[in-house]
């Protein structure tokens, strides 16, 4: 359905009050819980933040796991495994294949490793903004109202990302801009996005495969699917670029395989 050049305005009206409103409340939260320091965002255990000597300082949580916010902000000091953090990394291998936010903040800030956390909140709530306008415009296209998109906010993947640093919440963006930009047919912007998504999360490879099936089957465009196929490769090969196996036991494995 066709919609009005006003549902551009509202979408990004809608995205700019919930990014404002999610700054806000993470602000509050910063200031209440960890003394002003927006690293404790990313929830660092003791546990692992002292095997990581060569990170900034950051908000630490003696004695605790943490939560896996931690990791990613580890790949992200060190995307090109330059130093040895990654064996404070559980299944570093998995997380470095989750490659595309944290590269992206270690890509906005220059590399510079006192920029870097501040660029991956940065990047986050970026993902918000273009999440929350990306549904709003998707909602709009379908007669429903624009201010809608605000629920983007309520997703937990959403809500689970603001408050713990991790990149879900870009792979929930890309899925609602693939919904809002399809065409029938697979355009760059589309390919783009399907490149992108595995790079987040593995089961990106999901939205990958809904795109290719649905070309196939439904639009008959045999091309066009194989082609969608292939966006796959660049996380592909970064699956192949392996890393031992991490010393450390996994976050979320049972307390007994813990030390004191």
């Amino acid at each position: 359905m066709p919609f009005a050049e006003s549902s551009y305005r509202q979408a990004l009206l809608t995205a700019c009050i919930v990014t404002l409103a999610a700054i806000a409340g993470l602000w509050t939260t910063v200031q209440a819980n960890y003394g002003g320091d927006w690293t404790g965002l990313f929830c660092i255990g003791g546990r692992y933040g002292v095997k990581m000597q060569t990170l900034p300082n950051a908000y630490n949580f003696p004695g605790s796991r943490g939560y896996d916010g931690q990791f990613y902000r580890a790949v992200a000091h060190d995307p090109f495994l330059q130093t040895q953090n990654w064996v404070a990394i559980d299944r570093a291998e998995l997380r470095y294949r989750r490659i595309l936010v944290p590269l992206a903040a270690w890509l906005l800030a220059g590399g510079q490793s006192t920029l870097i956390d501040g660029a991956y909140i940065a990047i986050v709530l970026s993902c918000l903004f273009f999440g929350v306008a990306g549904l709003s415009l998707w909602l709009a296209r379908h007669g429903l109202p624009p201010a809608a998109g605000a629920l983007f906010l309520l997703l937990p993947a959403s809500l689970i990302s603001l408050d713990r640093m991790l990149p879900d919440i870009a792979l929930i963006t890309i899925l609602v801009w693939v919904l809002f930009l399809w065409k029938d047919r697979l355009t760059f912007p589309i390919a783009l996005l399907l490149t992108l998504a595995p790079l987040v999360r593995d089961i990106g490879v999901l939205l990958t495969a809904a795109a290719a099936l649905t070309l196939l089957f439904h639009h008959r465009r045999f091309t066009a699917a194989f082609l969608s196929v292939l966006t796959i490769l660049p996380a592909s090969l970064i699956s192949l670029d392996r890393l031992p196996p991490s010393p450390i036991p996994d976050l979320h494995s049972p307390p007994g395989r813990w030390s004191s």
